[in-house]
């Protein structure tokens, strides 16, 4: 198990701390030192991040009771898209918040549904899209992964997602 917190990851768990390089980082290196069978972990903490995390094959992201993934992604910031996870049919929008392509194996489990919570920050999308019904519907989709086979999503809520869920 790679904890997303222990050295050399280091992310912080405060939702004050961009922890997107920290969590990509941990998932990359699991998945490098345990390519049959990686587990990354999220432990009690709200974990804010502000781009795409790019999921691998054979990788389980488990997060603890008490924590959540929280997307800070807001219309203000740029646009990006993850090469790694290319939006063949939204190709102007940002990529999905967990995204993947062509993998097999991946799970997304929580501890509980009450508390392990995936939370794509979706008010300021909200706010925009009635701003300006242009931006309806513009902004990154929750978790997509593409070409993939054998996926779990259990004991998590997936909430407030800027476009479409799951």
């Amino acid at each position: 198990v790679c904890d997303v917190r222990l050295p050399p990851f280091g992310a912080a768990g405060d939702n004050l701390t961009d922890d997107t390089v920290a969590i990509q980082k941990a998932i990359d290196t699991c998945h490098q030192l345990h390519p049959t069978d990686a587990t990354v972990l999220l432990s009690h903490g709200t974990f804010k991040i502000t781009e795409s995390l790019a999921l691998a094959s054979n990788l389980t992201l488990k997060l603890a009771a008490n924590t959540s993934l929280f997307s800070a992604f807001t219309p203000a910031m740029p646009t990006r898209q993850n090469v790694r996870c290319p939006t063949l049919y939204w190709p102007h929008g940002p990529t999905a918040i967990l995204c993947g392509t062509n993998l097999t194996n991946v799970a997304v489990v929580g501890a509980d549904m009450e508390s392990s919570t995936i939370d794509g920050g979706g008010w300021p999308w909200y706010a925009a899209g009635v701003a300006n019904h242009s931006m309806q519907g513009q902004g990154p989709r929750l978790f997509e992964v593409a070409w993939t086979r054998n996926v779990t999503l259990a004991h998590v809520t997936f909430q407030n997602s800027p476009s479409w869920t799951v």
